[in-house]
């Protein structure tokens, strides 16, 4: 390469971090006009929906009263392992109406950890654009439907992703490998989707490192409150969803859409949909891996997670800031054509941007519109793993340390 080609190379990449800053500047500016909105119209009650819920359930520990009554909130019922609320006991040391500000920031911190994480791979091959896709992996999330929501109801699971997508993609992690993921797991009992994919993988290291800080945290739980948590684990475990109208429109898991399809046969038609997805979700996430891609393969494990459990929120949305993040890195590391790549980023992006469950469509589009999400996770799953891998190796594969 010459001199000269070299410095207009330098100048095309420099011009395109610009727009690229531009971009994500016009996407976060739209997010924080949105925030100020709704705050303003609904008032105390935005960001204190879901933050509110784990703060009654802290409250009821603490009085010893019981955290599993429907009744608990005026606004859902408490669904969570008891040790999750003993977590949430700090959250009573400051009154709601500044905790839900603070919560967004820690929403918001958290997902600039994840941008951050899963842009590793290209710093090692473009460390000139690893700072523009990461902001720009923040910019586009920030902006989605599922992330406003999460802002919106103070969610936990922005923090919950930062704690898996540490635990599995930081290269030489200065904790046992599995710990991060063991407390999200005992905390939302989703993530434990990790460990089997883990062991697929044949990292048995970091999956008992998972299971035992699981097991040690659900056993704190049972030494302080034995009847609280024989309770959740002996019926609440198998019924999440008491209290919850599980055809709602948020609900994008199988099982929602199930429910939405047909009522009298839901629980069959989600069982064996969901094991069918279970499978070949794991099997492709499985075979990203030994491609050395372990952030697609993480991508296909928490999106089929969100497909199979009883309840998918549309916050659980989240996740999709890893599959932006290997569309990102095939365009810039240059493995597929960059046409392609940025249609794909830009429709992912469309698709996440409004909340289509809720449109009103005929009723020929109803089964669509509702079930938007969940189309989407499904094919972003096939589209991730089957897409054609280049024959270069992007990154060493995870140790099993």
């Amino acid at each position: 390469m010459t001199a000269r080609s070299a410095s207009a190379n330098a100048t095309q990449a420099r011009w395109l971090g610009v727009v690229l800053f531009v971009v994500a500047a016009g996407l976060v500016a739209a997010t924080a006009v949105w925030v100020l909105r709704h705050a303003h119209t609904e008032g105390s009650q935005f960001g204190a929906y879901d933050l509110g819920v784990h703060r009654a359930a802290a409250r009821a520990l603490v009085h010893g009263e019981p955290i599993y009554d429907r009744f608990l909130t005026p606004v859902a019922p408490y669904s969570y392992p008891p040790i999750a609320a003993v977590v949430a006991i700090p959250l009573l040391a400051m009154p709601l109406s500044a905790e839900r500000w603070l919560w967004m920031l820690v929403q918001l911190a958290s997902l600039g950890v994840v941008a951050y994480v899963s842009a590793a791979a290209i710093r090692r091959r473009r460390p000139d654009m690893a700072t523009v896709v990461a902001v720009l992996l923040f910019a586009g999330v920030v902006a989605t439907l599922p992330m406003r929501s999460s802002l919106r109801d103070g969610q936990v699971n922005a923090v919950l992703l930062c704690l898996i997508v540490c635990d599995v993609l930081v290269e030489r992690p200065r904790w046992p490998r599995g710990l991060l993921v063991g407390i999200a797991a005992a905390i939302k009992l989703t993530p434990a989707l990790v460990i089997v994919y883990w062991l697929l993988t044949d990292r048995r290291r970091p999956a008992l490192h998972a299971v035992y800080t699981f097991a040690a945290l659900t056993a704190v739980g049972f030494l302080t409150f034995p009847r609280l948590s024989f309770d959740f684990w002996a019926h609440h475990v198998t019924s999440p969803s008491e209290g919850i109208a599980l055809d709602a429109t948020d609900n994008q898991s199988l099982r929602g859409v199930a429910e939405r399809l047909t009522s009298e046969h839901a629980v069959l038609l989600w069982v064996l949909t969901a094991l069918v997805i279970a499978i070949v979700g794991l099997l492709l996430a499985r075979a990203q891996w030994r491609r050395d891609d372990d952030v697609a393969g993480l991508a296909i494990v928490l999106l089929t997670a969100v497909l199979v459990s009883p309840i998918g929120w549309i916050h659980y949305g989240v996740v999709f800031i890893l599959v932006g993040a290997v569309l990102m890195r095939d365009a810039v590391t240059g493995r597929a054509h960059p046409v392609v790549l940025v249609a794909a980023l830009v429709g992912l992006e469309a698709a996440l941007l409004f909340d289509i469950p809720r449109v009103r469509a005929p009723h020929l589009l109803r089964d669509v519109t509702q079930n938007w999400f969940a189309l989407v996770i499904l094919v972003s799953i096939v589209a991730l793993g089957v897409r054609r891998m280049a024959d270069r190796r992007l990154s060493t594969p995870e140790s099993a340390s």
